[in-house]
């Protein structure tokens, strides 16, 4: 099972969630793009994430973002830790 085809499984065994659903601190960087100046992935479907877009901690823009979309990297490091985070949530 590739890592995109486990963060799907994980969302359609739960359901769509956000961080703070999952008792999470903070939700996890898609891409930064300068001083400041962040996206982060808010709300995770099967297909994609909600992707709110900050500067200096104000919301700029709210995008959908596929997961397909997505490098590697991000792909594995959000799989692992929303995998994990679901399970002791969900048990």
């Amino acid at each position: 099972m590739t890592k995109l085809q486990n963060i799907k499984r994980i969302v359609n065994t739960f359901g769509s969630f956000t961080i703070a659903d999952l008792e999470g601190d903070s939700s996890p960087l898609i891409n930064s793009m300068g001083k400041d100046n962040v996206q982060l992935a808010e709300r995770f479907y099967d297909k994609g994430v909600d992707a709110i877009t900050y500067v200096h901690e104000t919301e700029v823009s709210d995008d959908f973002i596929e997961y397909e979309n997505w490098n590697y990297d991000i792909i594995r490091k959000r799989q692992e830790y929303l995998y994990e985070q679901a399970k002791e949530l969900w048990k």
